[in-house]
């Protein structure tokens, strides 16, 4: 299920996103604070999980622990932003969060490193799953102290907007038909995949298109300790 806050008053907010050469771009505004919905919603809706935004303040890290002590899980994404490990809430907004999904650029800026595989390192000392969206390269996963790496097929990239949410979507679809967490990782590619065949949303996947293009790529790669993603970024 989803819900949506009602504001009562005309509030300006504004997103617009762009997409050059494989690579996608937001800038974003918004004239108010965003704050979570009541905490009753959670008793209404029941969810299994919640897909979670990166956001870290009270009364956001408020409604999240009222969602793990009811027993829901959190996958959250994460955005760039000027906030590492060491900004107040941060961390425990990490130790809250069953699977943490940031991309490449966001976890070497989150945890301050040059070196992918100490920031997965550093993730996973908080959070038991952490999936890294390396764009046309795959993925990069550690659960529970197991890497694994999942290549992504060459494919002409039309529009990489929305491919995040995309990724996002096949991990949790993957979730929700109870398949292994490298699996997950493998429907993540191939729904971030094939989002980008196609502007926009027009070529998002439905199940039977997701799992048949999954199918096809190669099984992941789990890597020893401390080798998370090495083969993907080798030149």
């Amino acid at each position: 299920p989803s819900a949506f806050n009602l504001v009562a008053s005309e509030v300006q907010r504004v997103s617009a996103a762009f997409s050059h050469a494989g690579e996608r771009g937001f800038i974003s505004y918004s004239q108010t604070e965003v704050m979570p919905p009541p905490i009753a919603l959670l008793d209404q809706l029941g969810p299994q999980w919640l897909l979670q935004s990166f956001r870290f303040d009270a009364p956001w890290l408020d409604f999240l622990r009222a969602a793990k002590a009811r027993g829901i899980r959190i996958f959250a994404d994460c955005r760039h932003g000027p906030f590492t490990l060491e900004t107040s809430g941060v961390r425990e907004f990490l130790s809250l969060v069953q699977v943490f999904s940031p991309n490449e650029a966001e976890a070497l800026a989150l945890t301050g490193r040059r070196d992918l595989d100490e920031a997965i390192a550093d993730l996973a000392a908080l959070c038991p799953t952490v999936v890294v969206k390396c764009g046309s390269l795959g993925a990069s996963g550690i659960d529970l102290g197991r890497h694994f790496d999942v290549a992504a097929p060459s494919v002409e990239i039309v529009d990489t907007v929305g491919a995040g949410d995309a990724f996002n979507a096949g991990f949790l679809a993957g979730v929700l038909w109870e398949s292994g967490f490298d699996e997950c990782v493998r429907l993540a590619v191939a729904a971030g995949t094939l989002s980008t065949l196609g502007a926009g949303s027009s070529t998002l996947p439905d199940a039977a298109e997701l799992t048949a293009f999954a199918a096809h790529l190669p099984h992941p790669a789990q890597l020893p300790t401390g080798l998370a993603c090495l083969a993907l970024l080798s030149p």
